[in-house]
């Protein structure tokens, strides 16, 4: 399979674009020495005191055992959310991960143990070139389809670190004036003590607050471990922030807690700074306030006391690199468990990198075999056969690094087929069960806890100019089932990629007959699905976005998993709001209901994407994927700045190959296969137990007879879809006329040209006629064209797009 190269290219991003849900990325636009973690520890500290003004939390020390709901949306499952702390929601997930990294399923799979064939200070295997080959790994059922490898990095026993004392004077509040730490080679530690207090802007001085920096000059490669903690007696709560020289943040470890740790790699040489500051103090700031060459900016102080300083530089560390066969489609997982956390890295066969992390990225979903015993994981799907390779760098010492290569979930379960319930008609809703957070994590938080109501698509509407009538109803929701069918069904087919490929995409078009029967029916049969509530608000829902899968699963191993689209921000009224379809351009003669179908049919595609195994892709570039993060309303539509939905620049968005997502936890060098991911993620293979493919048979009558009684219900008048069409695929016209009589639909450019007679005929009284267009027949190209329907009721045109 050809891998393309994705083209890193800076997209323009609209003036109007709405940044009430992604404030980070209007932020690092206006101050360019914001860093992704900057972002992040700006969004931490908003929602943090957000959470502490609901009286939600306590600002003071975390002394409970009861693990807590994040706060702020879960930026890796949400599109254009008010995003929460990348790095506090991955914690979550690891911790979530670490209560049932043994469980069964994982014990179902053939394990062995290898060891590193280098030992002490060699160099064996540290490039793919030399990579040790491990024999007989892999999905099938002969093989070892789970490996744990024992190995270290430079050296397995790390020799007792020679201690050193240093004495730390104030002012030492910033970049200029920092305590410099200096180590005179490898294996050395210095260790202070200090105070929060002591220095000029402290509650005796200025009162701005009192911060220590400490400065290290390192080379690229080089590994340190920086710890703080409060004394004996002490009340601080000690946070580090870490920046480069320029003062721009490159990580941080903040937390209402007495301890702070930071592990680094010198991405490159110079001098880097190691900001220590009282918690209560830092969740003062906003990106204005964090004045690192300022010791006196501060806003505010926070607790004072003593606190514990230990610096351990263990000099420049290797890399190991392991070499093994996978099959096309294979889900490969790693995780590597550390002293701290190691990045892991995957290679295609033929030597790009595919996946990089430090973070960790696997999720302890139900069913899934992927590994989580290590603070760093991550997985991919096999877009290929061949020979991979994985490096493990970052860190120093013996390290256990766990690898799985299983078949996806409908593969390994023959006879299961996905199902995906798409629900226009609202819905029941509380927070705890749609993430499934166990009753442990946040226990009595009125926000999971709370019952709540989703208010249907039809409410929304008149939102968008249109009449909320039964008409109106079904013909956009049925726009919308047509776009999500062509991105999950219709294009993955044609890609090619797995040709065992088959999903389930049923609708109730927001009649509540559907809506009532087809849970009922799938449920009394215990067939799993997942669902996709279209409908609801913030305010109604709690959470503060436009979607939200509740979880991602590499594989697709769970089949029940659920996602929201909420319309409210996609339907504002304001022509301020960027993110509302009512504020995208349209081209001429496109209306709104071509316009309402397509963003929200691919805002749903997005979230089931996330919950059959997609992470984010970025926005920043000329790519249009349906899987790009939120920031830009605009990438999901397929136009640039200047241009308007429906002109010939449009883009049709599909499952593409793209960078992973710049904010997220993955490099930028790996290549984010949305299109591999969501093919295999549908496999289906017949076993002799047919119920399921009769109950899915089942479904479809029941959607094709309610369909039928809404049209005579309403005269259909006109439709078309789907609308607007490729070149390559056919659309349906359907009218109606309430008298009988001769009819005839004649088609016409936009310059009034006549393409040709569709249609020539009687068409009866009550009667839905449906006729086909094949844009090839017609030799059409990409734009507007004008059908002109005569009946023996009148005369009316309407419009299709040719994308």
């Amino acid at each position: 399979m050809e891998i393309k190269t994705i083209t890193q290219v800076k997209m323009l991003v609209l003036a109007f674009v709405c940044f009430a849900f992604s404030p980070s990325i209007l932020l690092s636009q206006q101050n360019p020495t914001m860093t992704k973690a900057a972002e992040d520890l700006h969004a931490y500290i908003k929602h943090y005191n957000q959470s502490a003004n609901k009286n939600t939390i306590s600002k003071q020390r975390t002394t409970t055992s009861t693990t807590t709901w994040p706060k702020g949306v879960n930026p890796f499952n949400s599109y254009f959310g008010d995003n929460g702390s990348y790095k506090e929601w991955s914690n979550y997930f690891y911790n979530e991960a670490q209560a049932i990294k043994d469980r069964t399923v994982n014990k179902k799979l053939r394990m062995t143990v290898i060891n590193e064939v280098e030992g002490d200070n060699q160099s064996i295997n540290d490039t793919q070139a030399s990579a040790q080959a491990i024999a007989n790994f892999g999905s099938g059922t002969s093989n070892n389809n789970r490996i744990n490898i024992i190995g270290g990095l430079t050296t397995q026993t790390i020799p007792e670190l020679e201690t050193s004392i240093t004495t730390v004077d104030e002012d030492n509040g910033a970049i200029p004036v920092a305590t410099s730490l200096d180590f005179d080679g490898p294996f050395k530690s210095v260790t202070a003590t200090s105070t929060f207090g002591d220095g000029p802007h402290g509650s005796a001085g200025s009162g701005s607050g009192d911060t220590d920096f400490y400065e290290v000059d390192l080379k690229a490669g080089d590994l340190i471990e920086f710890k703080a903690s409060a004394s004996e007696g002490s009340i601080v709560n000690p946070v580090t922030v870490l920046y480069n020289a320029a003062g721009q943040i490159i990580t941080f470890d903040v937390s209402p807690t007495p301890v702070t740790s930071v592990n680094f790699l010198a991405p490159e040489d110079g001098l880097y700074y190691f900001g220590l500051y009282d918690f209560n103090m830092l969740i003062q700031l906003t990106p204005a306030t964090v004045t690192p060459f300022n010791s006196g900016g501060g806003v505010g102080i926070g607790l004072e006391g003593d606190y514990e300083v230990e610096a351990n530089y263990f000099g420049q560390t290797e890399s190991d690199f392991y070499s093994f066969q996978l099959k096309k489609g294979d889900v490969f997982g790693i995780a590597v468990n550390a002293r701290s956390n190691t990045t892991a890295r995957l290679f295609f066969p033929n030597g790009e990198q595919a996946i990089g992390t430090s973070g960790f990225g696997n999720r302890g979903v139900e069913g899934s075999p992927l590994p989580l015993n290590g603070e760093t994981s991550l997985s991919y799907i096999a877009p290929e056969t061949g020979t991979y390779r994985i490096s493990i760098n970052g860190n120093i010492g013996i390290y256990a690094a766990e690898i799985v290569a299983a078949r996806p979930g409908l593969e390994i379960n023959k006879g299961q087929k996905q199902i995906i319930y798409l629900d226009f008609t609202g819905s029941d809703f509380k927070q705890r069960d749609f993430f499934n957070v166990p009753d442990s994590v946040s226990v009595g938080d009125p926000e999971l806890d709370k019952e709540r109501f989703l208010s249907p698509f039809g409410d929304f509407l008149e939102n968008w100019g249109i009449e909320n009538n039964r008409l109106n109803r079904t013909r956009i929701t049925a726009d919308i089932t047509d776009v999500v069918k062509e991105n999950l069904q219709r294009d993955l087919i044609a890609s090619g990629i797995n040709f065992n490929f088959n999903v389930e995409i049923v609708s109730d078009y927001g009649n509540a007959i559907l809506g009532d029967r087809i849970p009922k029916l799938l449920e009394a049969r215990g067939v799993p699905y997942g669902r996709v509530i279209i409908g609801g608000t913030i305010e109604e829902s709690g959470i503060g976005t436009i979607g939200i899968a509740n979880s991602i699963d590499p594989g697709n191993y769970s089949l029940t998993d659920e996602a929201l689209v909420l319309l409210d921000v996609l339907s504002d009224v304001n022509p301020n709001a960027g993110a509302s379809i009512n504020n995208i351009p349209r081209a001429d003669g496109v209306p709104i209901e071509d316009l309402v179908s397509l963003v929200v049919g691919n805002v749903t595609a997005h979230e089931i994407g996330h919950y059959i195994g997609n992470f984010h892709t970025t926005v920043t570039n000329d790519v249009f994927s349906i899987m790009d993060e939120g920031g830009n309303i605009l990438s999901l539509v397929g136009i640039e700045a200047g241009a308007a939905f429906g002109d010939p620049s449009t883009v049709d968005v599909d499952f593409s190959q793209d960078t992973y997502s710049l904010r997220e936890l993955f490099e930028v060098e790996g290549v984010d296969l949305t299109d591999v991911n969501s093919a295999f993620a549908f496999s289906f293979f017949p076993s002799f137990f047919r119920e399921k493919d009769v109950l899915t048979s089942n479904i479809d009558a029941l959607e094709s007879n309610v369909l039928a009684k809404l049209d005579k219900q309403f005269p259909a008048k006109v439709s078309s879809y789907p609308n607007p069409q490729k070149r390559i695929e056919t659309s349906r016209l359907i009218f109606s006329s309430e008298k009988s009589g001769p009819a005839k639909v004649v088609l016409y450019n936009m310059q009034g040209s006549t393409v040709g007679t569709i249609y020539d005929g009687f068409l009866g009284k009550g009667e839905n006629k449906e006729i086909l267009l094949d844009p090839t027949r017609y030799n059409l190209t990409r734009g507007i064209y004008i059908y002109k329907i005569q009946t023996a009721e009148g005369e009316t045109n309407h419009q299709i797009a040719i994308k």
